[in-house]
């Protein structure tokens, strides 16, 4: 399944994969990745996730959970 949300100057986007028991999560702001982290991090807390990858270039912060 894929969720995409709009929040203002800001998307989110939720892409699971079932078969891999596993979350993307894809946040980019329009004022820049120091803007997502507090986001990523507060949904990474809940979520509990046993693995995280992160990649985080310029402008998105791309995470694997």
């Amino acid at each position: 399944y894929t969720a995409t949300f709009t929040l203002g100057e800001s998307h989110l986007a939720v892409h699971t994969y079932p078969e891999y028991n596993s979350i993307y999560l894809g946040m980019y702001s329009c004022r820049g990745p120091e803007d997502a982290k507090p986001v990523i991090s507060y949904i990474i807390k809940k979520l509990k996730p046993k693995k995280i990858r992160q990649i985080t270039n310029q402008k998105v912060p791309i995470n694997f959970v």
